[in-house]
């Protein structure tokens, strides 16, 4: 994708809030590890969290962004209100200094087939972030974050078997690193291998500051080993139990999620029923 110099300062222009860089996925690959060492650092703003705003309407992203209720689909409009979404995306960044680097991290950018195309749109020069790990443990980490979200009421062996498109869609790297290659250029793509990460936290995150032009502060940034690593519970087959019950008697929670639109919360029963199975099933082994 070739963008006009004439097109780079138009947009720059319009758009001065819009993030210098984004932290992409993949998914259950640390990118809450590195979103939390890059918003120690001095010189860097990123939001809490994650926002999802370029793939909002990527069906295949996020199925609980489009929930079926009294008979029709609600849908996630990105474009027909752009203006509106864009003042609501803006808000996320007020609160950064003028002299700060801006940061978002989404981790279904990388697998979206939307996202890419859509920061290019608004910030042609950004920087792109992507944290991998080995992909079968990566699509093992995210079985058990399904579970976790009752989302999945089969075994592991089982959803490989039947329903393996969750699992493995999102370990399928290469291609998702060559559209985003192909869109924002090499030079504006870095990758970080979680293992080597955990390995030399403070040397990954030397070639990350380095990539974004700024200052080491890898010595005062506290580097967490793995900053949002699940757990798989002490007894899986009630875990499977409880989300079975929850598919069989409630609709599955959705989430409307552009501004202006209500959420929809869990009711109290369902909201006692995790407290109870958290208390019994508690996760026993990090993923």
């Amino acid at each position: 994708m070739s963008i006009p110099d004439s097109r780079r300062e138009q947009v720059g222009k319009r758009y001065p809030w819009m993030p210098d860089f984004f932290i992409v996925g993949a998914m259950k690959c640390g990118t809450t590890t590195l979103h939390h060492a890059l918003a120690q650092h001095p010189d860097v703003y990123i939001p809490q969290p994650e926002i999802f705003f370029f793939d909002v309407d990527d069906f295949l992203q996020h199925p609980n962004f489009f929930p079926y209720e009294g008979g029709t689909w609600s849908d996630q409009d990105f474009k027909s209100d752009l203006n509106r979404n864009l003042s609501w995306y803006k808000r996320f960044f007020d609160n950064a200094k003028p002299d700060q680097l801006i940061g978002e991290d989404s981790t279904t950018y990388l697998a979206s087939e939307k996202a890419a195309e859509r920061i290019a749109s608004f910030n042609p020069e950004a920087k792109i972030l992507i944290m991998l790990r080995d992909p079968a443990e990566r699509a093992y980490s995210a079985y058990w974050h399904l579970m976790r979200y009752g989302r999945v009421t089969l075994s592991f062996e089982d959803m490989l078997r039947l329903q393996p498109e969750p699992l493995m869609a999102r370990s399928l790297y290469y291609p998702q690193l060559t559209h985003f290659i192909r869109v924002f250029g090499r030079a504006n793509v870095h990758v970080e291998i979680l293992e080597e990460y955990v390995l030399d936290p403070q040397a990954s995150l030397r070639r990350v500051f380095r990539f974004l032009n700024l200052d080491d502060h890898s010595d005062e940034v506290m580097a967490r080993q793995h900053s949002n690593s699940g757990g798989a519970p002490k007894y899986p087959w009630l875990a499977r139990l409880r989300n079975r019950f929850l598919w069989r008697h409630f609709s599955n929670s959705a989430l409307h999620h552009l501004s202006g639109m209500p959420v929809v919360k869990p009711s109290r029963f369902i909201r006692f029923l995790n407290k109870v199975h958290k208390r019994i099933n508690p996760a026993v082994k990090r993923i």
